[in-house]
């Protein structure tokens, strides 16, 4: 009866740090390109599926990942870091305004991606 005792406690231990390591943080990565197949070279993208957000960098060559993954879930997805002066020193996006916000924007992804890379097209802002 002592040993079954001063093995339960450690057996609960055991299954509930077995949960905690069970969350599946899964692999995000791709390209973000223009409609015209330019890369985009800078910027970041945000994940945000209304509980957990993340952010990804984008290389000059238009790849980005996701450092440590995202849980299980769908994401709407929007850019950061995409404005440029003009010749007057007024800064615009480079970009479609509809990425900006959560509320317009139309790029989403679903994870677990089952290690296939997530390819955004982007579109220019309207002049």
């Amino acid at each position: 009866m002592t040993r079954l005792t001063l093995l339960a406690p450690c057996l609960l231990l055991l299954v509930s740090g077995l949960g905690c390591g069970q969350q599946s943080e899964n692999a995000v990565f791709g390209t973000v390109e223009y409609s015209d197949g330019t890369p985009m070279a800078q910027g970041e993208l945000i994940f945000d599926d209304g509980q957990y957000s993340d952010i990804a960098p984008i290389d000059t060559e238009g790849k980005f990942s996701v450092e440590k993954g995202l849980p299980a879930g769908t994401y709407k997805v929007t850019l950061g870091g995409v404005m440029e002066p003009d010749e007057k020193g007024n800064y615009s996006p480079i970009v479609h305004k509809r990425y900006l916000e959560y509320k317009s924007t139309d790029l989403n992804v679903t994870v677990p991606l089952k290690g296939e890379p997530v390819k955004f097209v982007i579109d220019r802002p309207k002049k």
